[in-house]
């Protein structure tokens, strides 16, 4: 008998929580304070990144509209513009929609349990274990795999209520002087931007599995805007109290960056149970992207941009593509600095979304307010690409 996939609303919704609140939250701040070394500037950062993201999931609301299916950008721009366009997004989305935030979902997870454990185990062994634990998981436990990856979300989303709630009561809040800088730092800026830009990516998770959204036709857009949103709220709180709450020139070019707050007030101790509940919620995003990106996969096989032994009919386990998807992500594991995959993917992924959007602009009317929003989205992406594209490469 077939396994089957039926995503509820309430799945979809925590798909988009899954594939956003994992490595970006837990990391991004620290390099971001490195660059900028002005916690309002960064602050500001992400708060953009959040406007910046609830413009998308209103322009993909109206691409699905238009073109109602699964597969992202590469159902997008195959519809909206040309099929080989849509097939180079589709191998982007496969390396760095996918494979690289599964990447850094287990490196992080690494980082996060040698500070638990006080050890030093290899990084690149951890992570990989991770990798092949989540990818057996998916490969055969299919049947009750979504209900078992909603429990993970849940319990990620139980810790960051107490990793933002418990520390409150006890930071000495530090507010220092709003001050700008002489010389507005575009360029770095503009980097800061596409590493919080990574991390708020998850925010077109269900546009990758919309035709296996069941109930309501409307529940993929419900879903992207009331998980966008929540992720927002935690975002925004969460750098409140990272940026606010202890002197953050600790915090500076750390990769584990809550597990250095989390230490400077309560002390190695409770740091470290604190970081086993970071790792904890790390599992589940590297799960939703083993969810999602072999869905992708599937229809692009189906439409003959990859060989069709990665096809599975819809509802049905896409094993050969999961194998895929373990394998590329293992591979730029192995390949690339952390902080430099972070970096990378947030470029190439927000030209990709920007690229899609863009189709709004040949099929909206000029008259419509979408029209604007898409125009906005793509003119702010392109410019932040050109200012931030020598620090990156």
């Amino acid at each position: 008998m077939s396994k089957k996939l039926s995503v509820t609303l309430v799945t979809a919704t925590l798909l988009i929580v899954a594939n956003s609140i994992g490595t970006g939250i837990f990391t991004t701040t620290g390099f971001a304070l490195a660059d900028l070394k002005n916690p309002y500037l960064v602050l500001g950062v992400w708060l953009f990144g959040a406007i910046y993201s609830l413009i998308g999931v209103t322009c993909y609301e109206e691409l699905h509209k238009n073109f109602p299916g699964s597969g992202g950008e590469y159902h997008f721009l195959s519809r909206g513009l040309h099929p080989r366009l849509g097939k180079i997004a589709g191998w982007v989305t496969l390396v760095v929609g996918f494979s690289a935030p599964i990447a850094t979902s287990a490196m992080a997870f690494a980082l996060y349990i040698n500070r638990f454990f006080d050890a030093s185990f290899p990084p690149l062994l951890i992570a990989s274990a991770l990798v092949l634990a989540v990818f057996a998981f998916h490969s055969t436990i299919f049947s009750s795999g979504l209900k078992i990856h909603d429990s993970f979300v849940w319990g990620k989303l139980i810790g960051i209520g107490l990793l933002i709630g418990v520390p409150a009561f006890f930071v000495d809040w530090q507010w220092p002087a709003l001050g700008f800088p002489t010389e507005f730092p575009v360029a770095p800026l503009a980097k800061s931007f596409f590493w919080i830009a990574f991390a708020f990516s998850g925010w077109n998770a269900v546009y990758y599995v919309a035709s296996e959204v069941s109930g309501d036709a409307d529940n993929a857009r419900k879903a992207s805007l009331w998980g966008t949103w929540g992720v927002c709220v935690v975002y925004v709180l969460m750098n409140v109290l990272l940026l606010f709450g202890t002197n953050t020139t600790t915090l500076e070019g750390a990769p584990e960056v809550v597990a250095v707050f989390l230490q400077n007030i309560f002390g190695d101790a409770a740091s470290r149970w604190l970081a086993f509940l970071i790792a904890f919620g790390l599992i589940s995003t590297t799960s939703a992207f083993f969810i999602t990106g072999p869905r992708v996969y599937s229809r692009m096989a189906e439409d003959g941009a990859l060989p069709r032994l990665f096809f599975a009919p819809s509802g049905v386990l896409p094993i050969n593509s999961i194998i895929l998807q373990a394998t590329v992500s293992l591979v730029i594991l192995w390949s690339l600095q952390f902080d430099r995959i972070l970096s990378v993917a947030g470029f190439i992924l927000s030209l990709c979304s920007a690229l899609a959007v863009s189709v709004l602009l040949f099929k909206v009317s000029p008259s419509r307010p979408k029209f604007y929003l898409a125009f906005v989205f793509c003119l702010t992406t392109f410019w932040l690409a050109y200012e931030a594209a020598p620090a990156i490469f």
